[in-house]
């Protein structure tokens, strides 16, 4: 399994490398000739500290701590603690599919010079399809917050999608998982999402 950190410029730097005519050549895999290969997705939102000395993540996947591990030269985090994660079995036989899902994070609360972490529920949404046997990914990850909703003769109060926190698209291999993107809390820390398309094996789904 392969891993590695998905920035704009990196992203922008290999679009522009690739030759337009490849561009356009470039045909749709079919749902059956890539989902047949994915087993599931795993997302999974991090907490990246500074402060302190580095430390190993015990509970996070094996894939998911060799790709931060890849990134030491990106990610100026010392230490790393898992907030929440969501496993989504995959796939239908559609070219694109749609993943979407509620995780429990972290958001920082300034009082004073300091920062306090208080959590925070958010949704996130990726859409999937293959190309070239690789999966091009758009991935969001937003705040979730309450909107009031009018019904009858009073309110009811309904979940929707608030600030944009992580907003990215990029190319992945089956197998690999991709940091794919940070949101700063304050105070040294930052959010952290990470994505793995597990192949289907015998073995791990990591």
């Amino acid at each position: 399994m392969t891993n590695r950190f998905v920035s704009a410029a990196a992203l922008a730097a290999l679009l522009i490398s690739v030759p337009a005519a490849a561009q356009q050549e470039a045909a749709p895999l079919t749902g059956k000739r890539w989902t047949a290969d994915v087993r599931g997705f795993n997302i999974v939102l991090l907490v990246g500290d500074m402060q302190g000395t580095s430390a190993a993540v015990d509970d996070l996947p094996q894939g998911a701590r060799r790709a931060l591990n890849d990134m030491k030269e990106f990610l100026p985090y010392k230490n790393y603690r898992v907030v929440d994660s969501q496993w989504t079995s995959c796939c239908t036989d559609s070219p694109t599919i749609h993943l979407s899902g509620r995780l429990q994070g972290l958001t920082g609360d300034p009082s004073g010079s300091d920062t306090n972490l208080v959590q925070r529920p958010y949704m996130f949404s990726a859409y999937v399809s293959g190309r070239n046997d690789r999966l091009q990914v758009n991935f969001s990850l937003h705040e979730e917050s309450s909107v009031l909703v009018s019904k009858g003769a009073g309110t009811v109060d309904t979940t929707g999608r608030g600030r944009s926190v992580i907003n990215s698209s990029f190319a992945m291999e089956i197998g690999e998982t991709v940091v794919v993107g940070t949101s700063r809390l304050g105070g040294g820390k930052a959010l952290i999402a990470l994505i793995t398309a597990a192949r289907k094996t015998t073995g791990s789904r990591d």
